[in-house]
């Protein structure tokens, strides 16, 4: 059995000086245990028998609302009202600036009329308060509204939030989907230039993408507006390379003294911001052979890289503006020298897809706004019949190395397809459906989760 027994403190010191031993001891437990031999449940206690009947050792306490002891109970007496303010609302939404609103308070316990309430905001630079309780929202914050009496004996607050207005959606200074095409989409109207490239149905959006074969295949997107100074810059596309290769160019900008400029080399994308003899540098590991996005930002010196819609690199200048740049732009290439002393070439093997350009810095929301607003590919269409047998991927997870096992022959040719959790295609094959084990390698891809689809003429297979 387990006895507990709450004690206030200083109550184990008070014991040992009295009784001479500890509540710890052997001897303190088997006080306990002949305690708990004479205890009895008390079935019979009531308003005439506390505790079962007896004497009382003590008179009994009040009760709540009484003073005095046992006979000489007498009720408290009733406190004079004290004066409450009691606002009859308070928004709990989220203000924009400019927004207003009219709080009104009600006064308890207090001979009419009342003196007069005072109103204020503990921050007025987030908002302002009138002597009618009404409220403009003046900048992004939080702040309070305080109503009280005019001698301050009696108060209410209301906690206000406040953001700024969300900004309109920037359109684009340009926007190529290659949808077949090298018409612009924006105001500009700006028709680009196909130098041997053309077009492909494996695209990441739309109805095509632009195909470079890394010969003499490039892009010239060349315009006023991408030659000019600019503080803020986003560049952002889907592409997709087919092999290795030693450097190619997705998106050139300027030049060799002043530029931005995005390339592929060996097994790395590498970002360079340039102006006169300052650089920044940002660059994360590749993989080829399927659609990634790709977003660069400038804003005021400061360059950003983003991966999938993910912020994977960050460094400034020690300027805060992009100077004239007047070597002509370029996609899948560079015309001229590049931000890396690159010679002109460097031509890409691959596909680009729905490439923008904006004059603002996008933020990180607004890159992977755009991203998912491109996805358009959802696993298992076919609508044909999930297979149930031994077809978990094992082990799982693992380290690249994943086995199927078929214990029947399924369809004599199926296509493998893997996706990564952004619905990004990374990897196709065809291969038989036969049974017995299959082998899918993914030790080239980088750590994460993906979507196997197994895809033939009378099933579809879909495991993470």
């Amino acid at each position: 059995d387990v006895f507990d027994f709450i004690i206030e403190e200083g109550v184990e010191r008070e014991f040992e000086a009295t009784h001479g031993f500890s509540m710890t001891g052997d001897l303190w437990e088997s006080v306990i245990l002949k305690i708990a031999e004479v205890l009895q449940v008390i079935s019979n206690n009531g308003p005439d028998r506390i505790g079962g009947g007896g004497t009382p050792l003590q008179p009994l306490a009040c009760s709540l609302g009484e003073v005095g002891s046992g006979s000489t109970c007498q009720a408290l007496p009733l406190p004079e009202p004290i004066a409450v303010v009691l606002l009859d609302q308070c928004p709990d939404s989220t203000f924009l600036v400019g927004d207003e609103v009219l709080l009104s308070a009600t006064v308890a316990h207090c001979e009419f009329p009342h003196p007069p309430l005072v109103w204020m905001t503990l921050d007025t630079t987030v908002a302002q308060v009138d002597s009618l309780g009404g409220v403009r929202m003046l900048g992004a914050g939080s702040t309070a509204v305080v109503v009280s009496m005019l001698d301050g004996s009696a108060a209410d607050t209301c906690l206000l939030s406040v953001d700024d207005p969300p900004q309109s959606s920037p359109e684009p200074l340009f926007h190529w989907p290659f949808d077949g095409d090298p018409l612009d989409l924006t105001s500009n109207a700006h028709t680009v230039v196909l130098n041997g490239a053309s077009f492909t149905g494996n695209r990441r959006q739309g109805s095509h993408a632009l195909l470079l074969d890394g010969l003499d295949d490039w892009v010239d997107i060349s315009h006023p507006a991408l030659q000019e100074p600019f503080d803020e810059r986003t560049f952002m596309a889907w592409v997709n390379f087919d092999d290795r290769r030693p450097s190619s160019v997705i998106y050139e900008e300027g030049g060799a003294y002043n530029g931005l400029g995005v390339k592929v080399q060996d097994s790395r994308l590498f970002v360079r911001a340039k102006v006169g003899g300052e650089t920044v540098d940002l660059d994360i590991p590749y993989t080829y052979r399927h659609y990634q996005h790709i977003a660069v930002t400038f804003e005021q010196g400061v360059v950003r890289l983003f991966h999938n819609g993910l912020l994977v690199g960050l460094d400034s200048l020690p300027v805060q503006s992009m100077p004239d740049h007047s070597d002509p732009a370029a996609l899948g290439a560079t015309q001229s020298r590049d931000v890396w002393q690159g010679e002109a070439g460097q031509f890409m093997k691959g596909k680009i897809d729905d490439v923008r350009i904006y004059q603002r810095a996008l933020s990180g929301p607004e890159v992977a706004q755009r991203m998912r607003g491109t996805t358009t590919v959802v696993f298992g269409t076919e609508k044909l019949p999930v297979i149930k047998t031994s077809t978990v991927p094992y082990p799982n997870p693992s380290l690249g190395i994943f086995s199927l096992s078929m214990t029947e022959s399924i369809d004599p040719e199926s296509q493998f397809i893997i996706y990564d959790l952004t619905g990004a295609e990374v990897s196709r094959q065809k291969r038989p459906m036969s049974s017995g084990t299959h082998q899918i390698d993914l030790t080239t891809f980088e750590s994460g989760i993906y979507i196997l689809q197994v895809s033939g003429k009378r099933f579809t297979l879909i495991k993470q």
